[in-house]
């Protein structure tokens, strides 16, 4: 946590009136303070600090602490700051609002549509290159959440599948041969993990959401797992590596 500096130049000149018994409670934290800081620093200083005693002595520190703002009223000043700072977090939201209503004027619902399906190509390029393959169910929520369900069985037809399961076999997943048409990852506890490392190569914030599991066998196996993605700037490299996939195959040019 970051240390407050004293501010002297604080605005408020109110006197604080401080009464008899404030004074004889505040006498008593100080040096309730006082003795377990000191104690503290004694066992640090000797090197007889063991955990019980530091969980001990920072209990006793932090319950006079509270004591001692609660004696002067702390949380009142709090509760202004924090409703001070809402009231700015809001303007700014209100700012942010108004600046986005501006701009959504100024594009087309067209150009938007052509921009949400480079976003959507994006999402899928990542699948089919960097995870088990086709990417289906994508869509947009109210909150602008983007979400997808990427399957996880991959079959044998063409060498592009053969690529996936090394590729996918070389990040650590688990497989057991179904038949001669492809493979599965195994349901267990090692490939759950690596679905979430997999998933967290796409972006530190994208979240695994469901993972269906299909028991049928005597093996249970991971069918698809849902992704769930609140940012959308890590899409950027695999739009661009799309739309440079596209020109290359059709020589087409996307904007």
């Amino acid at each position: 946590m970051k240390e407050r500096p004293l501010n002297f130049d604080y605005a408020d000149e109110t006197p604080v009136t401080v009464t008899d018994e404030q004074k004889s409670k505040l006498n008593k934290y100080a040096n309730e303070l006082k003795q377990h800081v000191g104690m503290l620093l004694y066992l640090i200083k000797e090197d007889h600090l063991q955990v019980g005693t530091r969980d001990s002595i920072m209990s006793i520190i932090d319950h006079n602490t509270q004591d001692l703002c609660a004696l002067f009223d702390y949380s009142t000043y709090l509760k202004q700051q924090q409703e001070k700072t809402t009231a700015e977090i809001r303007a700014v939201n209100l700012e942010n609002f108004e600046l986005r209503r501006q701009l959504g004027q100024k594009v087309s619902t067209e150009d938007v549509r052509e921009k949400m399906k480079l976003v959507i190509d994006g999402f899928r390029y990542w699948s089919e290159h960097q995870g088990f393959g086709w990417m289906s169910d994508v869509n947009v929520n109210d909150w602008g959440v983007l979400s997808g369900r990427m399957r996880t069985s991959i079959g044998r037809t063409d060498r592009y599948d053969e690529e996936t399961r090394k590729r996918m076999a070389d990040f650590g997943f688990e497989f057991e041969d179904i038949n001669e048409d492809g493979a599965e990852p195994i349901a267990n506890d090692h490939n759950l993990q690596k679905i979430r490392e997999l998933v967290k190569t796409l972006s530190p914030d994208a979240i695994v959401d469901r993972v269906t599991v299909n028991r049928r066998g005597n093996v249970p196996h991971i069918e698809d797992v849902n992704i769930i993605l609140r940012e959308w700037d890590c899409l950027d490299p695999y739009i661009k590596a799309h739309i440079e996939e596209d020109q290359r195959r059709y020589g087409t040019k996307k904007d």
